[in-house]
């Protein structure tokens, strides 16, 4: 052991929150961060000399639990880190690094959201913190169990006549008739959905049991999705309504202003205007439009350009004229440039000066 070291063992709890249950100073027999049986629950070892007093390894707050979940539904599966400097975490299933996606997703830091869980998702999960002072994992497991089924004599025939109500590029609103047979008191209803291509299929329930509308939200723009809704009655779930495929709407994200416009008078009657494209288009520009204005009356005109340059010409001689620009793309118009000012060259003369007279001013000659 290193004598200018001293190791300390610590129990449940990182040093800074706990009071040392075993310190080793220099001279002792025993080896640093080895396992010591006679104190239960030991957490970890530490050594001021190979972390330092400001670095703490990470420790949970908060272990992840065993879950059950059925298909379609959407868990998450809870973690919470502390350590010093702040760890980093990554989940991983049955050893592999889980990666983020749009059903896999790292929500308040640290806790894991499946959406839409599938048979092949069950397995172990484990939540894997780290920081330069070291590293910690624990585990939980994810059970997809079957639903035990009853006889359909006792079970709800199929929602009837399932429309959207309400289509936006994030949401979507269902509503639909009751069953013809409840065979019982319906409890809920639950709306399944899956985004066309992929194999997952998610689950909401409607919030009171007696609701015939539910708004689907948090979708992609421009997506074809496909709905069904199901009834439930004390004894399970009924006959599934026909499912029916709609598509969300365009989301409008117009293009931000053209970059760097300029303008430079080229003769008494044009001016060259030159721009960069927008930093942020929101899709590919369609063209852009100027609006032209003459400063003494108002006078204003817009003209449909492409390209990244334009001379603007049948324009009056010597006038001041404001100029601004604005990029379209599919969805329509998008942010114009503030207005820039350029004033157009005066002209030569158009002939030789006429009716020259001459007078004399002083009539004193000197050589």
């Amino acid at each position: 052991m290193d004598s200018a070291s001293t190791y300390v063992w610590v129990k449940a709890a990182p040093p800074a929150l706990a009071p040392p249950a075993l310190t080793l100073k220099p001279g002792n027999l025993l080896p640093p961060c080895v396992s010591l049986v006679l104190l239960e629950q030991l957490s970890w070892c530490w050594s001021s000399e190979r972390v330092g007093p400001s670095v703490i390894p990470p420790w949970f707050l908060n272990h992840p639990s065993n879950l059950y979940a059925y298909e379609s539904m959407d868990i998450e599966f809870e973690c919470a880190v502390s350590g010093k400097p702040v760890p980093t975490v990554n989940w991983m299933k049955n050893g592999d690094v889980v990666i983020p996606s749009d059903y896999f997703q790292i929500v308040g830091g640290s806790n894991l959201r499946i959406l839409g869980v599938v048979k092949s998702d069950e397995g172990f999960y484990q939540c894997v913190a780290e920081n330069e002072a070291g590293n910690a994992q624990s585990s939980a497991q994810l059970i997809v169990p079957k639903p035990a089924i009853p006889s359909p004599s006792v079970l709800p025939s199929a929602p009837r006549d399932v429309v959207p109500v309400l289509v936006s590029s994030r949401f979507i609103r269902l509503s639909w008739r009751p069953p013809a047979e409840a065979k019982g008191s319906i409890q809920t209803f639950t709306v399944f959905f899956s985004r066309e291509g992929d194999n997952r299929e998610r689950a909401l329930n409607t919030s009171q049991p007696g609701s015939l509308q539910l708004t689907v939200g948090n979708l992609k723009p421009e997506a074809m999705y496909t709905f069904r809704v199901v009834a439930y009655n004390e004894w399970g779930p009924g006959e599934s309504s026909q499912p029916i495929k709609v598509a969300t709407q365009p989301e409008l994200q117009a293009p931000g202003p053209v970059e760097n416009l300029q303008a430079v008078s080229t003769s008494p009657t044009s001016v060259l205007i030159t721009w960069e494209p927008p930093a942020y288009a929101n899709g590919p520009v369609q063209g852009y439009r100027l609006f032209c204005t003459e400063v003494s009356t108002g006078k204003e005109q817009n003209i449909e350009v492409d390209g990244l340059s334009y001379k603007l010409e049948g324009l009056k001689k010597f006038t001041e004229y404001t100029l601004r620009f604005l990029a379209y793309n599919r969805y329509g118009p998008g942010v114009s440039t503030d207005d820039i000012t350029v004033v157009t060259l005066s002209d030569v003369p158009s002939a030789p000066p006429q009716n020259v007279s001459l007078e004399v001013v002083n009539s004193r000659v000197s050589c």
